[in-house]
């Protein structure tokens, strides 16, 4: 079978938006002819290419590029005002959306696909005009859950007001566009049901995995630090990101610092693009360590003692804590960070309330045996249930089935 993807690069410095593309394909184009379009900011276009891409794992029969400019708040705020469409979205097809359909032609017509695979829901509308074979949409998470969640916790009346605009974009996009692909992958049961297709459309939910090779314990419990260790990983230039370390270093770092003393412990912040007011944050906190993007994640994760996740919002499954989970980490959390996982608290992990952090935390560390049992608990859980290599022969099945290959 022969696969056209359309994509955002697959490849590092690795993120929720991109970390699932990456190892679904590293195990499907083996499988199947691929080619690629990829599209991609200015600033990384120019490197892109086939080669970069064998290099990753990823064969292929070739690639295009299609580059846009940086998005800056100004273009945002001109598609809210002249855009029916998701900002963000509205942004890619008022300046690539034309290229992106022109390329898409051009290589259905030469290289003959069976199947066309859209691995982002923002690129959907710009390939609808796309004529040619069946084509598979890989939403992953819910755009207007996403939304949703963060106009229902946003604090600032200008934000939320922003958020309830895409909400409803979104879902009208996701409503009108969605359906008119031959299947529809999402990453949860909750997702899929929050985007509300109608009956006929073919939506499958196929969940995240976690690479449980690279990521995993420390062999020996000297490589730990000598002090405890608090983790929380995530590109910072995320909004969510951003406020959840901004909690962690005002509400759980000073309650720590009044249990543990100044230098008795280290809130560990693994992840790039922290803004000014991050790390502003380090000022006079000598345990707040903003490490900046690592190549290596179980290098910043798998020496911590525990890992935090006090995330209140957003869709989906959340790849850092099943990133921590693989790393044998006990790992305290909101409700909606262990969203997708059917995991037990008091087993796998610890559910609790925001507020109740700090002190989950404090008892976790006082616990030497409890966070052992809570980690090894976590680490077999993703081995059983968030293996990539089975959530790829899922995905396969979703492509032949929609290519009509089915039997092959």
């Amino acid at each position: 079978m022969k696969v056209l993807h359309v994509t955002v690069w697959p490849g590092p410095p690795f993120s929720g938006a991109n970390v699932n593309c990456y190892h679904f394909l590293k195990r499907l184009t083996p499988r199947h002819a691929a080619r690629f379009i990829v599209v991609a900011n200015e600033g990384t276009a120019g490197t892109i290419t086939g080669e970069k891409l064998a290099a990753l794992g990823i064969p292929n029969e070739g690639s295009d590029i299609v580059a846009h400019p940086l998005v800056l708040w100004p273009s945002i705020a001109r598609e809210c005002a002249f855009s029916s469409l998701p900002p963000y979205i509205g942004f890619l097809e008022r300046v690539v959306g034309a290229r992106l359909r022109r390329t898409a032609q051009r290589a259905l017509a030469s290289w003959k696909p069976d199947l066309l695979m859209v691995w982002w829901a923002g690129f959907a509308s710009m390939i609808l005009p796309v004529t040619g074979p069946p084509r598979v949409l890989y939403a992953c998470d819910s755009l207007s859950l996403a939304a949703h969640d963060a106009a229902i916790h946003a604090l600032n009346p200008v934000k939320r007001a922003y958020h309830r605009l895409v909400t409803g974009r979104s879902r009208a996009f996701e409503q009108t566009v969605y359906p008119q692909f031959d299947q529809v992958v999402f990453i949860t049961e909750r997702d899929a049901q929050h985007a509300a297709l109608p009956d006929s459309t073919a939506v499958t939910v196929i969940p995240n995995g976690v690479d449980t090779v690279s990521l995993r314990p420390l062999e020996a419990a000297s490589e730990r630090s000598q002090r405890p260790v608090i983790a929380f990983h995530g590109r910072l230039a995320f909004p969510p990101n951003a406020e959840c370390v901004s909690f962690l270093a005002n509400e759980l770092g000073s309650r720590l610092q009044e249990t543990l003393n100044r230098d008795g412990f280290e809130l560990r912040i693994v992840g790039g693009d922290a803004g000014s007011g991050l790390k502003e944050l380090q000022r006079g906190r000598s345990w707040f360590n903003l490490t900046g993007y690592v190549d290596d994640l179980r290098e910043g994760l798998a020496s911590a003692t525990v890992y935090v996740a006090p995330i209140l919002s957003g869709a989906g499954m959340k790849n850092k804590v099943l990133d921590a989970m693989a790393c044998g980490l006990p790992v305290v959390g909101t409700k909606e960070a262990f969203s997708g996982l059917d995991v037990s608290s008091g087993v796998h992990c610890v559910v609790c309330s925001r507020r109740e952090i700090p002190e989950c935390v404090i008892k976790l560390l006082q616990d030497p045996s409890r966070r052992q049992s809570l980690g090894a608990a976590a680490r077999e859980w993703v081995g059983k249930n968030a293996n990539w290599d089975v959530l790829a022969d899922r995905f396969d099945e979703v492509l032949r089935r929609a290519s009509g290959k089915a039997a092959e």
